[in-house]
């Protein structure tokens, strides 16, 4: 009975308890304080703290309570600026819970790099659950973490843009790692993040190690590094949407994102585009990307105008200027597009030391080898290439396609289209390697010693049901001596040359070869790339594939050339008209009677609109300089901008700066544009839209 008036009085007081407090800070006097910290010192776990615009210069701790900490006039008014003293500008670590928020600061000043400790520079995260929102964080310096560090921490960071933040490395390798960001051991959500001309070591705009990470909107441009110039992702897993990563620079290795040490990363919709590796004294390995030791799946992704570089000629590190995968990694390319990367090896992607690459819908136009393939090297790599384009692709010696050194390669239902390269122009085999192509369409490729397939001595060539036609030069198919061949129901056709090189007997009328002209619906070299490679009625390669393979959908025997064949059905549904208007990528048809978008048309479709009806072409990364266009009239507004693409090549920016806007403009939302979002239908009519842009 004595403890029953204590029990009640519990009970009434907890509704009391339970209710949240507003505290107001206010510099200039007109709220109850002056402080941040000393509000955060008054306030309990629950309440919300409101800042006035302002400028407040000291270092915030939040002392483990789940406060909102909220900016009245949002982060272009209101400053919180660091002592400089070797303390964050805000410090979170002692259990601040999910109700935590951060919200409309502009964060400067902090320097944190004064001791051998990770606290990280403006932002310091560790084992808290925060919403970070609206904050611009900037000028910071840190050992880690020079912008944003995060240590086992569940965190939420929406709408963040960290700039001119440095992670510096000093003397210990330790040091360095996420000039932007860094985060460990975490689980983040991150929304709306543009981190640019940030610097460190490694991962100069932002570094995750063995975190799991979901992140949408990623805008990481203009950031250095050592290794990872943009995004170093180091174990852990990661599913990034629409990311954007442009003009970043590793000295070494990765200019655009480096997967690590175990890391699965899915990278969907997004634009890997105009990032470097390597200085004229580095060796560069991966321009856009490297993937060591990891797992990485790109879908929807255009991969556009990265290189790498280095100091000799022979100097094999120099290699993947789009994509370099090796030590044991796996790369799957889905429906996307690389186009106009550099390097010494491998213009595209580099793959190697028993590496492993999927190849699906992906189109490969315009890259270049400086050395040997143009498009891919595939090096001592198990590779496993379907229902793609290699379209003007060039190697200064071997493989203006493909180079396939040691391993195994699978190509099947694939076109390769004007590609140039001393040997191989379309796919060279050599130093042991074991390549079975089938269903290949093999059309105007130029080698300038050997032929459009070249194996060597000791190699492997298996080519069945395809058709290797009007080479520009060279002979259709040429193998050394000591080559192991199976070449079976191929069309070889050359008019300008030999079929078969390399001292090979004549294969015309055995196992299934012939010589005729294959009667595709649309060809001619005539240095437009309007071509349409489906066989006319009456094409001599219609039913001549070899009887004991698939048949093609219609339960006939197999076509020869890239449509026939099981896969034939594949084509079908990447060429499914997109807006009901008849347009198809191959069938020719450069009108735009309907006003829709058609992404795969280029320039010389005159006529065409292919933006985003009407946005200027600068937000959407087209080149629609035909004559009817909107870029060339008097009432134009992005001729003269510095981001314009106003003349008439393709790829080309005539005032050296970069071709394509982040996707964030609001001018623009085009689906399937390259410069992000949902890109599926685009890159899926871009892959096959057989328009040669060569001058």
């Amino acid at each position: 009975m004595l403890r029953q008036p204590a029990l009640v009085f519990l009970v009434l007081a907890l509704p009391s308890a339970a209710s949240a407090d507003t505290l107001t800070v206010d510099i200039g006097g007109g709220g109850q304080f002056t402080s941040l910290n000393d509000a955060i010192g008054a306030a309990s776990s629950g309440d919300v703290i409101e800042v006035s615009p302002g400028t407040y210069v000291e270092d915030v701790d939040l002392l483990g309570k789940e406060l909102q900490v909220v900016s009245t006039g949002g982060s272009a008014t209101t400053f919180l600026v660091g002592t400089g003293g070797g303390e964050p500008a805000v410090r979170m670590s002692n259990g601040e819970g999910p109700g935590t928020l951060l919200q409309g600061f502009d964060i400067s000043g902090a320097n944190t790099a004064v001791e051998d400790e990770l606290v990280g520079g403006c932002v310091h995260v560790a084992g808290a659950e925060p919403t970070l929102r609206d904050l611009v964080i900037h000028d910071c310096v840190a050992h880690v973490g020079g912008g944003i560090w995060l240590h086992e921490a569940e965190a939420t960071l929406e709408d963040i843009e960290l700039f001119d933040n440095v992670a510096s490395a000093q003397d210990s390798e330790a040091f360095g790692y996420g000039g932007g960001l860094y985060a460990s051991l975490s689980e983040l959500s991150l929304n709306g993040i543009e981190a640019h001309d940030n610097a460190g070591s490694r991962g100069g705009g932002l570094m995750l190690s063995d975190c799991q990470t979901s992140a949408s909107g990623l805008i990481i441009e203009a950031n250095t590094a050592v290794r990872a110039g943009g995004l170093y992702i180091d174990g852990g897993t990661a599913e990034l949407a629409s990311p954007w990563l442009a003009d970043n620079g590793a000295t070494e290795d990765a200019g655009g994102l480096w997967v690590n040490d175990g890391a699965v990363v899915t990278v969907a919709g997004g634009t890997v585009t105009n990032n470097h590796a390597g200085t004229a004294s580095l060796a560069g390995r991966g321009g856009g990307i490297r993937v060591r030791a990891s797992t990485l799946n790109l879908t929807d992704t255009t991969v556009l105008d990265n290189f790498t570089d280095g100091p000799g000629e022979n100097t094999a590190p120099d290699s993947g200027g789009g994509l370099r995968v090796d030590e044991g990694g796996t790369a799957v390319l889905d429906a996307g597009l690389f186009e106009g990367n550099d390097a010494r090896f491998g213009g595209a992607a580099f793959v190697t030391q028993g590496s492993d690459l999927t190849v699906v819908s992906t189109r490969f136009s315009d890259n270049e080898a400086r050395q040997s393939g143009g498009a891919l090297y595939l090096s001592g790599s198990d590779s496993v290439i379907s229902l793609a384009v290699f379209d003007v692709n060039r190697a200064a010696t071997d493989g203006g396609g493909v180079r396939a050194q040691g391993g195994t390669l699978t190509i099947q239902n694939s076109i390769f289209l004007d590609n140039a390269g001393t040997n191989g122009a379309a796919v060279h085999v050599f130093d042991g390697a074991d390549a079975t192509l089938f269903h290949l369409s093999a059309v105007g490729n130029d080698a300038s010693s050997g032929g459009t397939l070249r194996v060597t001595d000791g190699s492997t060539l298996s080519v069945v049901n395809s058709i290797i036609a009007f080479p520009a030069d060279g002979s259709g198919i040429s193998a050394a001596p000591g080559a192991v061949l199976d070449i079976r129901f191929n069309d070889v056709f050359n008019t300008e040359g030999p079929d078969w090189g390399g001292g090979m007997d004549d294969l015309t009328g055995a196992d299934g070869n012939q010589h005729e002209s294959p009667a595709f619906v649309d060809f001619s070299a005539d240095g437009v790339f309007n071509d349409d490679l489906h066989l006319a009625p009456n094409s001599p390669c219609i039913d001549a594939g070899d009887p004991a393979e698939p048949d093609d959908p219609d339960g006939t025997t197999a076509d020869q050339g890239a449509f026939g064949g099981a896969l034939a059905a594949g084509w079908d549904e990447l060429l499914e008209d997109a807006d009901g208007d008849g347009w198809t990528p191959l069938d020719g048809d450069c009108d735009d009677t309907d006003g829709a978008v058609h992404p795969g048309a280029t320039e010389e479709c005159n006529g065409i609109d292919d933006d985003c009806d009407g946005i200027t072409d600068e937000g959407c990364g087209d080149d629609d300089d035909s004559a009817a266009d909107d870029d060339d009239s008097a009432a134009d507004d992005d001729d003269d901008a510095t981001q314009d693409d106003d003349d008439a090549t393709f790829g080309d920016d005539d005032d050296s700066a970069p071709l394509i806007d982040p996707p964030s403009q609001d001018d623009c939302s085009c689906e399937g544009s390259l410069s992000g979002g949902d890109a599926s239908p685009a890159l899926l009519l871009l892959l096959l839209a057989v328009r040669r842009r060569r001058a």
